[in-house]
Parts: structure tokens; sequence; C-alpha cells
């Protein structure tokens, strides 16, 4: 989690909370109808991370909810 992506910078020391674009409503529902349906755990798995980065969730909090490290969660984000 590192840049200026959510606005603010890296002058303290600590990293700035990244998250993805705001979802419709419609792209919940979908996001929520293959989180509960997938058969590709993968799949299944990144809908929920999406669906919690959505609401804001951190990336820590999201990393415990699925059982991963951070690096791993925030690799599903597009950070290196």
């Amino acid at each position: 989690m590192s840049g200026d992506a959510a606005g603010g910078g890296d002058a303290g020391g600590s990293q700035a909370d990244v998250f993805v674009r705001a979802v419709t409503p419609e792209g919940g529902h979908k996001l929520a109808q293959i989180a509960r349906r997938s058969k590709q755990p993968i799949r299944m798995r990144r809908a929920v991370e999406v669906m919690a980065s959505a609401q804001h969730q951190p990336v820590g909090f999201i990393a415990k909810l699925m059982q991963v490290s951070e690096s791993a969660c925030g690799r599903v984000f597009g950070e290196r």
C-alpha cells in the first residue's frame, strides 16, 4: 500500500489506504452472487475481497477475514 492513490501522502511514515472504486448496486449484487455461488475458489475469494474493499475495510481486516497475509491480499488490488 504505497503511493498517493487515496490522497494522503507518505510524509508521516504511515502508508495511505487504497480502496477499489465505488461499486454500483448492480455490481454489488453481481459480486455477492459470485461470492455465494462460484465453484471457483479464487473467483469467490476475489469477489469477497473486492466487496470488503468497496466498503472501505482496511487491508489488514480483509487479510484477517480471508485468512491470508496482507501482501497476498494487496496483490489482488494490484499492489506490489
